[in-house]
């Protein structure tokens, strides 16, 4: 494919064609009859030397059809493009026009994770745990010293995919997190209440696990 021609061509075959014909303009320049008539055209009718600005073609959609698209997504996460389209009966639209109404709005596609699901072994472990401590009363319990340490995994066998926004990851130098967690810990001392509630919840909660044989509770 022939490159385009600059701007000095551009210029050049203008100023040619007052004093030369097409045809001899074509073999002094290389380029095909139809260049040289729609430069020679442009320039006679308007003195334009550069290519005429290209406007942007109409959109699918509609701006209330694309308020419709991120509606559909925020109702069900889990809808296709295809399923988004079929449900607002925007058969003529495209799923990469569907596609890109969401990444404007800042959603984009996901593959969603899934929490493990509790086991018989889990289940057993539990209900063990349960009956071990059924006896501990909330002064028991307040001798315990707790950690936010835990191991879980989320399952990925399933490729499910979910539309989220994409959320904007803000990074924080350490003595901004020590300030951090200095302001939550004064916040904490100030709320003994808060703290005691706790402990005196756990027995009600073991008694929940022991109740339901292992099985998840509400807390």
């Amino acid at each position: 494919m022939a490159q385009r021609p600059t701007k000095e061509e551009r210029r050049a075959i203008a100023i040619m064609g007052r004093t030369m014909t097409r045809r001899a303009i074509c073999d002094a320049t290389g380029r095909p009859m139809g260049t040289v008539s729609r430069i020679l055209k442009a320039y006679r009718e308007t003195g334009r030397i550069e290519d005429a600005p290209r406007g942007r073609p109409a959109r699918a959609t509609s701006h209330e059809e694309d308020l419709l698209i991120v509606a559909a997504s925020a109702a069900n996460p889990f809808l296709s493009a295809k399923e988004i389209r079929d449900e607002l009966g925007l058969r003529s639209v495209s799923l990469p026009t569907i596609r890109r109404r969401l990444h404007e709005a800042g959603i984009h596609s996901r593959v969603a994770s899934q929490k493990t699901l509790l086991e018989e072994s889990h289940r057993r472990a539990r209900l063990e745990f349960a009956s071990a401590c059924e006896s501990c009363s909330p002064d028991n319990w307040r001798a315990v010293v707790f950690t936010d340490e835990a191991s879980f995994c989320t399952r990925w066998d399933v490729q499910r995919r979910v539309w989220r926004v994409r959320l904007i990851c803000v990074l924080f130098i350490a003595d901004e997190l020590w300030a951090a967690v200095q302001e939550e810990w004064e916040r904490i001392r100030l709320l003994p209440d808060y703290v005691n509630s706790l402990y005196d919840s756990l027995p009600r909660r073991i008694a929940s696990v022991a109740e339901r044989q292992g099985g998840p509770i509400i807390y």
